[in-house]
């Protein structure tokens, strides 16, 4: 609630959301979702979708109203999310098109879930409900009264199941909220040591391009929840590709990427060959696996003032670990 402004925030293509239009869409479906949908504090809301604007609004209204957000795998094969809703039991699922594709080779699906349908491009299936329609009543501006609690669960997010099955990590209010505090008590730390120069307050708004799934910790915490606080706009892309992303670097003067090192990578190479310094870029981090030295000193020489930067963390820790950037 605090970051209620009118700074854009959710940005997908041609579509824009100010920090205060998303609020009031997600009070909206709160709204729905307590007295249409009968969901009530405990109850598991499932979303299993790709990066788009609704991922976020469904998850601020399904945490507002003291309901465990389960962040599925969108990438999953069919017995895969199978056994990741079985596992969760969620009451209220949202799915994208892709998903509901993939409805009909999920066996045993819990007989009473209801199931959301977000940008639907086809005819809707009996069991399946639209968004719009979920939404289309009088707008909200203000959460429905449930009494939601720093120790309560928020949010399930799944393991990478190297060695077996997903688990289904759970973490509260408390435990999400003191990872995000803990990177700005980092950032503060190093704009205090001078390891990072401090913005000037007349600075652009940052802004961070969303290039990680957001059934994942660092795309939903390092990148997403983290731009609450610090204003930050939030860009998402249909699927990486390097040409477009580099295109949206430009265009929204993104300020912090994110990404694997994987993707980094194809940014490196693309600057690389094509002579595109960004210079809106402060920040290339990186996590979920090492990141190559050749990889980090190029990214001192690519781009005109981008610094490396990268994490360790896990699903269990709210992807909280250890950190190094800059000139360290």
């Amino acid at each position: 609630a605090e970051a209620r402004s009118e700074k854009p925030f959710l940005v997908y293509e041609d579509e824009r959301l100010t920090f205060d239009e998303t609020w009031r869409r997600a009070c909206t479906l709160a709204h729905a979702l307590v007295n249409d949908y009968g969901v009530k504090k405990g109850d598991r809301i499932a979303i299993a979708m790709r990066n788009y604007p609704e991922w976020m609004i469904a998850f601020m209204a399904a945490t507002s109203i003291g309901a465990l957000t389960v962040a599925v795998n969108a990438l999953w094969t069919a017995d895969e999310m199978s056994y990741g809703i079985g596992l969760s039991e969620p009451k209220v699922a949202f799915i994208d098109q892709e998903r509901i594709d993939r409805l009909n080779m999920l066996p045993n699906l819990p007989a009473n879930l209801q199931l959301i349908g977000v940008r639907t491009t086809k005819p809707l299936p009996p069991n399946v409900h639209s968004y719009a329609d979920v939404i289309s009543g009088p707008e909200k501006s203000e959460l429905p009264n449930v009494d939601v609690q720093p120790d309560d669960d928020a949010i399930m997010l799944f393991t990478s199941g190297s060695t077996g099955h997903p688990k289904g990590a759970v973490s509260t209010h408390r435990n999400v909220i003191h990872a995000l505090l803990s990177w700005e008590l980092d950032l503060i730390a190093a704009f205090t040591t001078g390891l990072i120069v401090r913005p000037p307050a007349d600075a652009p708004q940052p802004a961070s391009l969303l290039v990680i799934p957001l059934f994942h910790v660092t795309g939903l915490h390092s990148v997403a929840l983290s731009c609450f606080r610090l204003q930050r706009r939030l860009v998402s892309m249909y699927k990486w590709d390097v040409a477009k992303g580099a295109d949206i670097i430009e265009r929204e003067g993104i300020t912090n990427f994110t990404a694997t090192p994987a993707i980094t990578g194809d940014l490196v190479n693309y600057s690389r060959e094509t002579g595109r310094l960004f210079p809106s870029l402060s920040t290339v981090g990186g996590g979920g696996a090492s990141r190559a030295p050749e990889q980090v000193r190029a990214i001192d020489v690519v781009f005109e003032k981008a610094m490396p930067a990268t994490g360790w963390g896990m699903t269990e820790t709210n992807a909280i670990g250890v950190g190094i950037a800059a000139s360290d």
